[in-house]
């Protein structure tokens, strides 16, 4: 999980380019969970970072809210 930590790490520090890198390598880090369930866009909401909310939530295929509610009704 070396690359969810550094995914984390941009998240906190609200770098985008280096989202992209990690989500081009493995897309699926972008939806991967800590153990209590935050994914980096709630580390990244909750540090204030909005371009990088915005731009994790395209890359992951969630443009749209309703296919991000969907996504995290399938997981419960």
């Amino acid at each position: 999980m070396e690359e969810f930590q550094r995914l984390l790490e941009a998240a906190i520090e609200g770098n985008v380019q280096k989202m992209e890198r990690l989500g081009e390598v493995n897309p699926d880090v972008l939806c991967a969970t800590t153990e209590e369930g935050n994914t980096c866009l709630h580390i990244a909401s909750l540090c204030g970072h909005q371009d990088f909310c915005s731009k994790v939530l395209h890359d992951a295929g969630f443009a749209s809210p309703f296919r991000l509610v969907s996504a995290f009704q399938d997981q419960q």
